[in-house]
């Protein structure tokens, strides 16, 4: 979701500053408002469109629209049957304030993201999305 509401965050940054010739150069046509910055963010990085599907449908608990790409985009998760454990094991252990053990058993979901013809693991989506934006900050830095 932070991934997604970065285009708000910069795009209030850049606005009205000596940034906006850069960020026109790099678009190839003027960005004079939100909506078209979310754009070109989105042309230039698929999986920030994933992410904004995903901020958007935990907000209102559906998807309000296609993503820019073709294909329709849904999450789901996938329950590990393995248990989390450092030895492979269940049951994790942790000293409460008062000095007794707490025994608990940990599960663990992945969330997945499908095109219509394959699966990703969200984190491969996320870390794209970070590098598109590490990019794009060495390139336009923010003060």
């Amino acid at each position: 979701m932070t991934a997604w509401h970065l285009t708000d965050w910069v795009w209030r940054e850049i606005q009205g500053s000596t940034r906006r010739p850069t960020l026109t150069a790099k678009a190839g046509a003027p960005i004079r408002e939100l909506k078209q910055f979310q754009e070109l963010v989105k042309r230039n990085c698929a999986e920030l469109a994933y992410c904004e599907d995903i901020a958007i449908s935990t907000k209102h608990f559906t998807f309000s629209k296609l993503p820019v790409f073709s294909t329709k985009v849904t999450e789901r998760f996938k329950i590990n049957p393995d248990p989390i454990g450092k030895d492979g094991g269940a049951t994790q252990h942790q000293f409460s304030p008062t000095g007794e053990t707490v025994t608990y058993t940990a599960q663990a979901a992945e969330l997945w993201i499908t095109d219509g013809r394959s699966l990703t693991p969200a984190a491969e989506v996320l870390e794209r999305a970070f590098q598109w934006w590490r990019k794009f900050f060495n390139e336009m830095p923010m003060s």
